[in-house]
């Protein structure tokens, strides 16, 4: 066996590792979907608190 066949079958193993890694991971939430429900979120406490004092 030569040395550098060696060392492609260690770098295309890792190379599939990682991917396989990547794939199997959970998926997180979209960004845009938590940024707009912390706006709403961020509206609605302004709203409570602006109530509140003119109250």
């Amino acid at each position: 066996m030569n040395y550098m066949d060696f060392v492609k079958g260690v770098g295309i193993g890792m190379v599939t590792g990682a991917v396989v890694g990547i794939s199997m991971m959970p998926r997180k939430k979209n960004a845009r979907t938590t940024a707009g429900k912390l706006v709403k979120t961020a509206g609605r406490i302004l709203t409570d608190v602006q109530e509140t004092f003119n109250m």
